[in-house]
């Protein structure tokens, strides 16, 4: 594989990895659902780690940039996948919040 210019890379915008990671959650929710998590899980990412290989292995070939306080581990478990992907979509009861009974005193 051939590696793109480097001088591209330092005409960007930095992002840092929670950053990236919160911009990358919210595409997965708008442009898949409720399915945004069996989509990435599909793909082979199943953890918030998966999305910094996936950046690390660009930055190797110049599609990236980073700084020098950039690491992979700025991509380590910064949300929960269900949290991220899958409560959203439950009922309100089920995502750890009263639930309607509670609510309105009938529980």
């Amino acid at each position: 594989m051939v590696k793109k210019d480097a001088s591209r890379a330092e005409r960007s915008h930095h992002v840092s990895g929670p950053e990236l990671l919160e911009g990358l959650r919210v595409h997965a929710l708008e442009q898949f659902g409720p399915l945004a998590k069996t989509v990435l899980n599909a793909w082979g990412i199943t953890r918030c780690g998966h999305f910094g290989e996936i950046v690390f292995n660009l930055i190797e070939y110049n599609v990236f940039s980073k700084t020098e306080n950039d690491r992979r581990e700025d991509f380590s478990d910064i949300f929960d996948f269900d949290d991220a992907f899958v409560k959203p979509f439950l009922p309100l009861g089920r995502r750890g919040g009263r639930s309607s009974a509670q609510t309105h005193g009938t529980a």
